[in-house]
């Protein structure tokens, strides 16, 4: 087995062990073990970027989706999440998000009945979208990251351009969230209370960081004329 093909095993096999440290820090919500899943996700994604041709274009993009990784984990562990979620923006974007999920859903045949941030379906059940839902939490980390991407490319970069790739960042990332909670309640009207119980833990993080890796790959090749630039040795 060559040097090559033992570093992208080792890629892999730190990826994976950063998933098993997600899933235990779900758990038991130990801050170090949510640290600890991010770096290894970190050093095994950077393994692999390296070494797979394919994932270049993505180099550019890795440093951004650790860091909100890292900064999501922070606001937890300092508690400074229930300061978001009680505010009046956060209650606004629930009901917002609530009203956006009951049209997808009655335009997709299914009686949706909203009241406030409840939804209830044809089935009985019923599913609120408080504040903690309402993604308040993802536009403020999103606008935490936007400060990593204008002091990265505020010189090199047209201004006009990063303001509009922030912009449509913003809007992105509520649209992300409504998908997000789209999901959770087709979740629990097809599969029940104890199928969302298990997906709820891992949609938010999964929805986010897809987002916000598309993101960043499209705005940054938008930026740098179509093409992507690595800083990773070819």
């Amino acid at each position: 087995m060559g040097p090559k093909t033992m570093k992208k095993l080792l890629g892999l096999v730190l990826l994976a062990l950063s998933f098993y440290l997600y899933i235990l820090y779900q758990e038991l919500e130990v801050f170090a073990v949510g640290l600890s899943s991010v770096a290894l996700f970190a050093v095994g994604s950077y393994v692999l970027v390296s070494e797979l041709r394919f994932l270049r274009p993505f180099a550019r993009i890795l440093p951004f989706t650790v860091a909100g990784a890292a900064v999501s984990l922070s606001i937890i562990a300092l508690n400074l999440q229930t300061y978001i979620d009680s505010s009046a923006y956060s209650a606004f974007l629930a009901l917002t998000a609530a009203r956006l999920t009951a049209f997808l859903m009655m335009a997709s045949g299914v009686n949706v009945h909203v009241s406030n941030d409840i939804l209830t379906f044809p089935n009985g059940t019923a599913l609120s979208v408080g504040p903690l839902c309402g993604g308040a939490y993802s536009t403020i980390l999103f606008f935490l990251l936007s400060l990593l991407m204008v002091a990265d490319y505020g010189r090199s970069a047209p201004g006009r351009r990063l303001g509009i790739a922030i912009a449509f960042g913003f809007v992105g990332a509520n649209l992300a969230n409504v998908f997000r909670i789209t999901f959770l309640a087709w979740v629990m009207y097809l599969f029940g209370v104890d199928t969302l119980e298990v997906v709820h833990q891992f949609a938010g993080y999964a929805v986010f960081l897809g987002f916000m890796s598309l993101f960043w790959w499209a705005s940054l090749r938008w930026l740098n004329g179509g093409g992507y630039v690595s800083r990773l040795p070819v």
